[in-house]
């Protein structure tokens, strides 16, 4: 059974923080406007609102956040998604650290000595041979992401997610491998990674941080 669309709203809005509707409609793979009446009857409610500004979106309201848990602890209870999730994060740390240092090494390379400097992206076989290592990255994480989806189907969606972003650097979009606020590999990443915190209400240690 697939998760109540309000909660997934409130999930999505408590993973993020902050997000616009075109983000909200890709992270569901809905329609933008489900999700419009949606966030507008969550800040009719006063569970959200709409902050407008040079980047406008929608984030909870104190009283949205109390809710989300609530709904969380319903969801927790409807899925048993606990106690099948636990082995498989163990796994997902262990290929966050994996990741955490494909990450350094495209914004930092060794410079004179044993420095690091951040990565000007000149050097096109340098560039290319970290990007060849996120395609591995992201092909050896299926069956990974595949238990995720079977354990709880609403993380099912962060594979096709990964896997679109790992195949927009190899095709020359650098910005989708880190850079913020851009669909990047690393934003969908830290998004899951935020998910299974949530999910599992578990707090983060210096070996998932």
């Amino acid at each position: 059974m697939s998760a109540d669309p309000t909660f997934l709203v409130l999930h999505t809005l408590r993973i993020r923080g902050f997000v616009s509707v075109d983000a909200l409609t890709s992270a569901l793979t809905s329609e933008s406007d489900v999700c419009v009446r949606t966030l507008e009857r969550l800040g009719e409610e006063g569970l959200a609102y709409h902050r407008q500004g040079h980047i406008s979106g929608w984030t909870l309201t104190p009283a949205g956040r109390d809710m989300h848990l609530s709904e969380l602890q319903r969801d927790r209870q409807r899925t048993n998604c606990v106690e099948l999730l636990h082995p498989v994060y163990s796994e997902f740390v262990v290929r966050n650290s994996e990741f955490k240092q494909l990450c350094t090494d495209w914004q930092l390379r060794t410079g004179t000595g044993d420095g690091l400097i951040p990565n000007d992206h000149e050097d096109t076989e340098y560039d290319r041979a970290v990007i060849d290592r996120l395609v591995a990255f992201d092909r050896d994480n299926e069956p990974l992401l595949g238990q995720l989806g079977q354990a709880l189907e609403r993380l099912s969606g962060y594979r096709p997610r990964l896997s679109a972003a790992a195949r927009a650097v190899a095709g020359g979009q650098l910005d989708r491998f880190t850079a913020p606020l851009s669909d990047s590999y690393h934003d969908i990443w830290m998004e899951l990674h935020q998910d299974l915190i949530l999910t599992l209400g578990v707090e983060r240690t210096a070996a998932d941080a």
